[in-house]
């Protein structure tokens, strides 16, 4: 009787629940602690069509001698993206042209399941990156993946966004840099298209690059490993992929999977009705192959075996292009949910309106189809907009081939950079999404299981992309006071020169709530001169507006989740190949500097503090690793070069900016941000830091020290002498603490001392490199901590009977004194 009450009684608070949240005005903070009392919901939809999920503590702490707690799921999956729209059922066939009332029954018997779900027009961009920059060694994305970027998508009025992926990156497998496969690259991917749904979008995920050597006829590379497109899937990995991928995003029908981009079995096989069989079969309907083939029918098979029932796409032969015979051989599904994938580029053989009459039009009477890739490799438009009047007419899908910054004349890339500004070919796809006000898509596209077969009801936010518009920052928040301590999150200093992106791993909500379960309260942020001002050469889309929109975007981010953020001008121009340097001999900004430059150091701080300059809970920290004295032997001297800059700085190869110069530049603009300024000998020296202290007439200045067990202020003795007496009348931030060897005993004194005296610190870094070689905070992007990393995650994320807890909330200005007034 009792259990039969408490079932009962769940049900009602169920019940109760999920009315008031589909009713009732109720914000979202109510609607949190309501769902706390009702464990089996793991998350309602909102007024708005969202989902609220119960939150989970905020640090997964344990005592200092235990291993935090690391989830047990399934090593191939990351976080439920389903923070979207789940669509209505529908078995009754809508009136849209482009649907499937009943599939027609083919000739060979080839007999699938009645389909009757239909599908809204959608129209859209390719977005690629994810399917070479992993295993080319670049990164993960080729570009900005941030809120913006999807922003700038929008612009164009687009509703869908295809993604191609690849194999072994999602896999984790065959030796690709594991800073951008496996977890990194899945999460990676999750969250864009996490993001991408909350920005009302559909979103098509794309098997592109596959294992599997071929040297064959029309060979892309001399490679097994998924380098380039292969003629068709492999059977050992493409299967694993799909079920990887098809349990992640089986909750929501809004994602589609395109089960392999450009089928080409008549690459191996000359007769067409057996390369039609080997598409549909693969094994041993594919001679010819060096490797085992999977066929359409075993993709089909492996995400409907996860219970998954997206849709999915499936194009022909010959690129995708050929159809002919897709009628005839395509797979069954049991869920009867499949849609024709057509690719139509002017160099493809079906290119005219007599082939699209014949080939096409029969198909799209009987299925759905999507047009995946639409485009011309001659930099103009006349071929996508004959074939645009074509679909519309037809109410079937398209999707431009691709939102990438690349030189359209050597291919069909719709962009010039990533605010949206189109390329002449291009512009044919923008013109048609946003042009004379006729054959508009639809706001968010949507695959409609059932339900209205229209999804219209208001456009995407309107307005053009500017081409060089600078992103705003979040407007600022009141000062406060408190202890920080945080890490620093590398990659925006050298991914950018290194042309590898902006940053290195992910830089969205989810990430940065990763770093929050660690109880931080700040995060310092490295910058490269070169890359923010646009100058001297680099990669276009690294650079200029594209780096400072991310730069914002990353801290308007942070600062919404209540981080103090530090600014730091990392690597700056100016030739030297003195002694302390091994990293570069290299104008540009390649490496770090003994000193900031005159020529840009300046116009960098101006430029940063005009955009921050609102939010005092930025702080601006003037230059990363000061070392002066390795190239000027006297100390007075060092410390006047490092104050005065100019004449006073001899020696040097280039003019040099004094902390006066970079103070100066800052205060011109207005901005009374707290700035940091650190001492000699990579920001470890402080012994004269008091005494060529340049002048602030703002008054809000904070000494920067680093200290790592290699460095000469390492002991107590130092620390009391050296560090405590500045602490006592300014504030002290220690912009980076560390040690080599994967241990935490240096650090572990080092905090106890810092704690005692109130002094802010921030971990050097929260990247996932190999802490053996340096000091990396975490070995995966969710928070795990290294060995080393443990020394600050133990004493953050602090058990409940330590007599030291990490403050909470978020510092807006003032920085704790260290138990003196402030300067």
């Amino acid at each position: 009787m009792a259990l039969r009450i408490a079932v009962l009684y769940s049900s009602l608070i169920t019940f109760l629940v999920v009315q008031i949240a589909a009713s009732a005005d109720i914000d979202d903070v109510t609607l949190k602690k309501l769902l706390q009392l009702v464990p089996e919901i793991p998350a309602i939809p909102t007024k708005n069509g969202y989902y609220i999920f119960v939150p989970s503590p905020p640090c997964q702490c344990e005592s200092q001698a235990n291993t935090p707690k690391q989830s047990k799921k399934d090593s191939t999956q990351s976080q439920n993206p389903n923070n979207n729209p789940i669509p209505n059922f529908n078995t009754n066939p809508s009136t849209n042209r482009n649907i499937n009332p009943t599939q027609n029954q083919n000739s060979n018997s080839n007999i699938n399941q009645q389909q009757t779900f239909s599908i809204s027009q959608m129209r859209g961009v390719n977005r690629a990156g994810l399917e070479y920059s992993c295993v080319k060694n670049f990164g993960i994305f080729d570009g900005p993946n941030d809120e913006t970027s999807i922003q700038a998508i929008k612009n164009w009025k687009v509703n869908v966004v295809r993604l191609p992926l690849n194999e072994d990156c999602w896999l984790g497998i065959n030796g690709i840099n594991s800073a951008y496969s496996g977890e990194n690259y899945r999460s990676a991917v999750v969250n864009y298209v996490q993001l991408l749904r909350k920005n009302g979008l559909s979103v098509i995920l794309d098997l592109h690059w596959t294992d599997g050597y071929y040297s064959g006829p029309d060979s892309e590379c001399n490679d097994f490993i998924a380098k380039c497109q292969k003629p068709m899937p492999d059977a050992e990995n493409a299967p694993k992929f799909w079920q990887s991928v098809a349990k992640q995003f089986k909750d929501d029908d809004n994602i589609i999977f395109d089960l392999f981009n450009n089928a080409s079995p008549d690459k191996a096989i000359q007769d067409k009705n057996s390369a039609w069989k080997c598409w549909k079969n693969g094994g041993d309907s594919c001679p010819g192959f060096q490797y085992r083939v999977a066929g359409m029918q075993d993709l089909v098979n492996a995400v409907r075996q996860t219970g998954a029932t997206n849709p999915v796409m499936l194009g022909g032969i010959r690129s995708a292009n050929d159809l002919s015979k897709w009628q005839e051989n395509v797979p069954k599904d049991p869920k009867g949910k499949i849609i024709a994938s057509w690719h139509s580029f002017k160099e493809d053989k079906c290119n005219d309106e007599q082939c699209w009459e014949s080939e096409i039009a029969p198909i799209a009477k009987n299925y759905p189809m999507i047009v995946s890739e639409i485009g011309q490799r001659d930099c103009s438009h006349s071929y996508i907009d004959k074939l645009m009047d074509w679909l519309d007419k037809k109410q079937i899908s398209y999707l431009g081939w691709t939102w990438n910054t690349w030189d359209c004349s050597s291919g069909p890339s719709l962009i010039s950079d990533f605010s949206g500004t189109p390329t002449n070919f291009g512009r044919g796809l923008y013109e048609r999404l946003n042009g004379n006000g006729n054959n508009q898509p639809s706001s968010g596209g949507s695959i409609n299981t059932g339900g209205s077969s229209s999804s219209e009801g208001g456009s995407p936010s309107a307005g053009t992309s500017s081409s060089g518009s600078i992103s705003t920052p979040s407007p600022g928040k009141k000062p406060d006071k408190r202890q920080l301590r945080g890490v620093n999150r590398s990659g925006s200093e050298y991914s950018c020169v290194k042309n590898l992106g902006i940053f290195e791993g992910p830089v969205d909500d989810n990430a940065i709530k990763s770093m929050k379960k660690w109880n931080i309260n700040a995060v310092r942020v490295p910058l490269n001169e070169d890359c923010w001002l646009g100058i001297n050469g680099h990669t276009a889309a690294f650079i200029g507006t594209n780096y400072q929109n991310a730069v914002i975007n990353y801290v308007n981010l942070l600062r919404q989740n209540d981080l103090t953020v530090v600014l730091d001008l990392h690597w700056t121009d100016g030739i030297y190949g003195g002694p302390g340097q091994g990293d570069c001999y290299d104008k540009s900004a390649k490496c770090q500097k003994p000193m900031p430059d005159k020529e840009n150091a300046p116009k960098f701080w101006k430029s940063v503090a005009s955009l921050f300059k609102n939010d005092e809970g930025i702080i601006f920290d003037l230059f990363n690793e000061p070392f002066p004295d390795m190239v000027i032997n006297d100390k007075s001297a060092a410390w006047k070069c490092w104050r005065d800059g100019g004449s006073a700085c001899f020696g040097f190869q280039f003019e040099v900016a004094g902390m006066s110069d970079l103070l100066n530049a800052v205060r011109s603009t207005g901005a009374k941000n707290k700035v940091m300024i650190g001492g000699l000998t990579w920001a470890n020296d402080l012994s004269r830091w008091q005494e060529f202290l340049p002048s602030d007439p703002a008054n809000n200045i904070a000494a920067s020290w680093h200290s790592y067990n290699f460095n000469a202020c390492n002991n107590k003795n130092c620390w009391e002498s050296q560090i405590a007496p500045i602490a006592t009348k300014y504030p002290v931030i220690v912009g980076e603490i560390g040690e080599h060897g994967c241990t935490h005993s240096y650090i572990d004194g080092l905090m106890d001392w810092l704690d005692t005296k109130n002094i802010s610190y921030l971990g050097w870094t929260w990247n996932t490199w190999d802490c053996s070689s340096g000091p990396s905070l975490i070995t995966d992007y969710s928070g795990t901590p290294t060995q080393f990393g443990k020394g600050l995650y133990d004493r953050l994320c602090v058990s409940d009977d330590s007599t030291q807890t990490p403050p909470s909330g978020s510092y807006n200005g003032d920085v704790s004194s260290g138990g003196g007034s402030t300067s």
